[in-house]
């Protein structure tokens, strides 16, 4: 995996044939270009706590008012009263 995330050089050979005799043999070098997938795998399995898609987060969230639930619908009524909607309770 490492190898194909920093990309690497390789030899191929082809041989000709006439009348089932080989004739030529050609070596030529190739060259694979790293592969940005390749990378993304390795970084994540590597250190998955930096590099995960997934991020952890505290939802802890306090709030000053003990009627916050009140407040917010409250606020949601003003929001649809000023568009014109229609809201029920």
């Amino acid at each position: 995996m490492l190898k194909r995330a920093l990309g690497y050089t390789y030899e191929e050979t082809s041989n000709k044939y006439e009348c089932g005799v080989l004739t030529e043999r050609k070596v030529t070098t190739k060259e694979v270009v790293p592969d940005t997938t390749a990378q993304i795998f390795w970084l994540k399995n590597r250190k998955p706590q930096e590099w995960r898609d997934k991020r952890e987060v505290n939802n802890n969230i306090e709030f000053e008012s003990d009627n916050f639930i009140e407040a917010l619908k409250g606020q949601v009524k003003e929001t649809f009263a000023d568009s014109g909607d229609i809201v029920e309770e």
